[in-house]
């Protein structure tokens, strides 16, 4: 006994199958599409932002250098260090908000929401503010520029700052959506694991769907097959039990029940076969000759040879085989039989 693979019944099982792909597609990408989603809801709290331009006016002592000790990499530090600053902006949040309102201390929010930049003209500052809610940006934002305005007017190195322009309103910050992205990838990874999947499945499956697949894998051949629907082809059956003695015992690796269908389905062979246990080995050995009955399209492979194996270890060897409940569109599609009529 030996296994072969016969591609084109594979490929005839396959395209009943071939549905699964863009199922599995779809639901891939269904899947990846919520996953980002629900990442992005969960890593990403929505933010809002405000963006204001302040216009710095050093004062001259002779040297030139103030801007010098004010740079990009100063300013949002000075926020928090500099009493002149920091004094400004608290006064204005205790106002507002109790700290336990801003998830602790008022310098640690203001350390996280804040940032004041110099991007190119050491005059020009961005000032950033971005929080979880439009109204404590706004506040905060109004409370620092104004610390600004004040700092501008008390600080000897400075003679003014002043707005450049109004911030307006906190904008919402708009995440860049990967979604479609996410999408495509799940569709393409649900694809390749759906026909993965499938091929496995197709080269795991050791059941039994033509009677040549049978001849080939049990080395026995192959008298005839029964039809799910009606009819049956057991022809060479009647010149085999001619040859032995007129009488065989019918066995299945899914019972006597199986076994007692196969009988009842060829009934010009009734009084020439009889269904038995597979494993009545005194009954099989009084019997003479042993027929096993292949279930069409069940994935019992394995239990059959160990059935095939036992019977010969016992001196009742099987002789012959039969497939049952084939289907017969599939064999014409097989055969390239155009009426299906085998």
């Amino acid at each position: 006994m030996h296994d072969v693979t016969d591609y084109k019944s594979i490929i005839l099982r396959a395209r009943k199958k071939l549905f699964y792909l863009p199922l599995g597609l779809l639901l891939g990408a269904l899947i990846g599409f919520c996953v980002y989603t629900g990442f992005v809801k969960a890593a990403h709290r929505e933010m809002y932002r405000q963006v204001s331009k302040l216009y710095i006016d050093f004062a001259v002592n002779g040297r030139g250098d103030e801007a010098d000790y004010f740079n990009g990499a100063t300013w949002t530090d000075l926020l928090t260090a500099h009493p002149l600053l920091w004094d400004e902006i608290e006064a204005q949040l205790s106002e507002q908000y109790l700290p336990a309102e801003l998830d602790g201390s008022y310098m640690d929010y203001v350390k996280k929401s804040v940032r004041a930049e110099i991007l190119s003209d050491v005059r020009l500052m961005t000032l950033t503010v971005t929080t979880p809610s439009p109204e404590k940006t706004e506040v905060l934002s109004k409370a620092v520029c104004d610390a600004l305005v004040s700092f501008g007017e008390k600080a000897k190195e400075f003679d003014r700052i002043e707005y450049l322009s109004d911030a307006g309103g906190a904008q919402r910050v708009l995440i860049n959506d990967r979604s479609r992205n996410a999408a495509l990838l799940g569709g393409f990874l649900g694809l390749l694991i759906t026909a993965a999947a499938l091929h496995l499945s197709l080269l795991l499956d050791d059941a039994v769907y033509v009677p040549e697949e049978a001849e080939q894998r049990f080395s026995l051949p192959v008298l005839g097959h029964t039809c799910k629907t009606a009819g049956s082809d057991a022809k060479d059956l009647a010149y085999f039990l001619s040859g032995h003695g007129g009488h065989a015992a019918v066995i299945s690796p899914l019972g006597k029940t199986r076994a007692e269908a196969l009988v009842a389905a060829l009934p010009e062979y009734r009084d020439a076969l009889a269904a038995s246990d597979a494993e009545d080995y005194e009954a099989l050995r009084k019997a003479g000759c042993v027929i096993a009955a292949v279930p069409y399209g069940i994935s019992c492979g394995a239990a059959f040879r160990r059935m095939l194996g036992a019977c010969r270890r016992q001196d009742c060897p099987v002789a012959g085989l039969i497939l049952q409940d084939a289907d017969e569109a599939f064999l014409a599609r097989y055969y390239r039989i155009k009426d299906r009529q085998l």
